[in-house]
């Protein structure tokens, strides 16, 4: 583990295309935690003199918990200049993981030798290159045209609960397919915004696994499904599950080819047209967008190819403007009036989309956005993980306020100072990981160990309806109480 202080740490040493991290880029060659005091706090600057961290000839790990992946977190990564990989760039065999990282105001020329695109602010050419919690934001490639392939993001990469926002490039993201190597799928986006770039929002030239809970919005156009169809469809298939694509230009989804996908339970809205066939008729005049897995979808024209009686067509879904609607990552929300909302019946995702977890529902909303229509919009849930040193999910998914269910009623006299209240804050000690992001405080010890963070809470309620009047009251019953605690 390498703790980086606060600061501002600017590269000064010009040099080029040598791995010793003697001059130029900063190399990792082996597995590390690098861990910085926030992403505001801690800045590495390459200074326009050559891509910051290039990530390479790393052993393989046989088997591994994603959270024990080697990574980067808590930093803003700057001012690279390359090539390709203009801020990271990964090139090694195995996995590796920026979580609480910025990167910001990178820059990328040219074209990974294996690959279509270059991936200004990152470059993943062989395996996984996991974005948690990461914002990507004002990287730039010497175009934003759409006819060309200069990626903010470029090869195999994987976003979870992040944002790519407000780049200066021809696409967010540029699934390649690499000429170096056999891989037929590799990469997908979760729970993540794209929105506000100059260029599209993606270009596939192989499989994404999927893009789930997601919302594409307000880019230059939407996303091109440019690769041909596999040999074995119903395997190798990128799969739109619950994702909001809107207000993208030209299409929301195009195909150059007739390439099915699997669409399920998504809106596609505000373009020129929805869904860009024309290419594909012209191939296949049998084309349908999705060949065998498809349902519940909101169309806004009718311009998507699409079999089934479950789909609304031509149908406006009432979108309102993006925002912070809960959660890490920014959201459409949908209008009260809006016919996404309980299209889908007896739906199994009921309690989750992109902002989290939710209260369960019979019926759910079309879209990456669940409408709440027993109250006021709310951030979602924190789950707290039993086993933390064991990376379940570890504090990432921290936000403002936990809300705990307990298994009997507990003791709550007036007032909050009875040494067994479970209002007393006394009785309370909530911490986050330090500087080796792992736990040595014991939850039940009372007491603070090593480098932990004790995160101050606010305030405490139990026995209250789920705040914004989100409420299942039966649960409630069940579970004999509930607190929430609002840090």
């Amino acid at each position: 583990t390498i703790h980086v202080p606060a600061g501002t740490y600017l590269l000064t040493i010009p040099g080029t295309d040598e791995d010793a991290a003697a001059t130029g880029d900063l190399d990792i060659t082996d597995p590390l935690l690098l861990v910085g005091d926030g992403q505001g706090e801690t800045i590495i600057d390459g200074n326009d003199l050559d891509r910051v961290f290039h990530i390479l000839n790393m052993q393989v790990i046989e088997s591994y918990d994603v959270w024990e992946l080697p990574m980067i977190t808590s930093m803003t990564i700057q001012g690279g200049n390359a090539p390709y990989g203009g801020g990271v760039l990964h090139s090694s065999h195995i996995d590796f993981m920026l979580h609480l990282v910025t990167l910001r105001d990178n820059y990328a020329y040219g074209q990974h030798p294996c690959g279509q695109s270059a991936g200004a602010a990152a470059y993943s050419a062989d395996v996984m290159l996991l974005l948690v919690e990461t914002i990507v934001t004002e990287n730039r490639t010497p175009s934003t045209d759409i006819s060309t392939h200069y990626g903010a993001l470029g090869g195999y990469i994987e976003l979870w609960i992040s944002s790519v926002v407000n780049n200066q490039t021809d696409w967010a993201y540029v699934a390649d397919n690499s000429t170096c190597i056999d891989q037929i799928i590799g990469g997908g986006i979760s729970s993540s915004v794209i929105a506000n770039n100059s260029g599209g929002v993606a270009y596939l030239f192989r499989v994404l696994q999927s893009v789930l809970s997601s919302t594409l919005t307000q880019n230059g156009a939407g996303v091109v499904i440019g690769y041909p169809e596999p040999v074995f469809p119903y395997l190798y298939e990128t799969e739109f599950s619950r994702v909001t694509i809107a207000d993208n230009n030209a299409y929301g989804l195009r195909f150059p080819q007739p390439t099915p996908i699997r669409l399920i339970n998504s809106i596609i809205s505000g373009h020129s047209q929805d869904c860009d066939v024309v290419d594909a008729l012209a191939s296949d005049p049998d084309f349908k967008v999705a060949s065998w897995s498809e349902e519940y979808n909101l169309i806004s024209d009718d311009s998507c190819p699409l079999s089934g009686s479950t789909h609304l067509v031509n149908t406006d879904p009432e979108l309102l403007p993006l925002a912070d609607n809960g959660g890490l990552t920014l959201t459409r929300a949908v209008a009260s009036t809006s016919p996404a909302i309980g299209a889908i019946p007896d739906c199994n995702f009921a309690g989750l989309d992109q902002r989290g977890a939710l209260p369960p529902s019979t019926d759910c909303t079309i879209g990456a956005y669940e409408y709440n229509g027993r109250g006021s919009d709310f951030p979602p849930s924190t789950y707290i993980s039993s086993r933390p040193q064991e990376g379940e999910y570890g504090d990432f998914l921290l936000s403002k306020y936990l809300y705990i269910e307990f298994d009997k009623q507990m003791y709550n006299p007036s007032g909050d100072t009875d040494p067994d209240d479970v209002t007393n804050l006394d009785n309370y000690l909530l911490v986050k990981s330090g500087t080796d992001a792992g736990f040595q405080t014991s939850a039940c010890g009372g007491d603070i160990q090593t480098n932990e963070i004790v995160v101050p809470i606010s305030n405490l309620t139990y026995g209250e309806p789920w705040f914004g009047n989100y409420a299942d009251l039966e649960a409630i019953d069940i579970f004999g109480g509930n607190a929430f605690i609002e840090i």
